[in-house]
């Protein structure tokens, strides 16, 4: 857990110091992009790894990662959730990996407020765990939009 909080942290600080430099230095748009890419190939590269808790921390990452950078293209990490949350032999990563896609489809439904401790994963998923219910019971609520005759 430590080496999560301590990557994650890393990643952060890192991202936020590149954005922060962008329009102090020339050519630092394309640096950022660069630095964008390879968070991404990275994504995709931890989200096949064999350990668990890198493929969870990478999960969580990823959604945070969303949240701040809305702009980029996430479809090969969604495919790779999706695959992951069909396939994994290990449930945990499976639901998480669910919660991850589906957070991807609704993301303009879920607004996830940073917990007291904002490394905290289990607070995320349930966050998004809660919402998807709530939006899901207030659509079923509404009942449907037309009517069968």
């Amino acid at each position: 857990m430590k080496n999560h909080k301590a990557r994650t942290l890393f990643l952060v600080v890192a991202t936020f110091v590149f954005v922060t430099s962008a329009f102090a230095q020339p050519g630092a748009v394309e640096r950022q992009k660069s630095l964008q890419t390879l968070t991404m190939e990275n994504f995709r590269h931890s989200l096949t790894s064999k350990y668990q808790g890198v493929v969870e921390g990478t999960i969580f990452d990823v959604v945070l990662y969303r949240k701040d950078y809305p702009q980029l293209d996430y479809d090969k990490i969604i495919d790779r959730l999706n695959d992951l949350a069909v396939t994994s032999k290990v449930p945990l990563v499976r639901y998480k990996a669910h919660l991850a896609s589906m957070y991807f489809s609704a993301v303009d439904q879920i607004n996830l407020v940073p917990a007291q401790d904002p490394w905290d994963q289990d607070a995320m998923f349930r966050q998004i765990a809660e919402q998807l219910e709530k939006n899901l019971l207030s659509s079923n609520l509404a009942g449907p939009t037309t009517s069968a005759r």
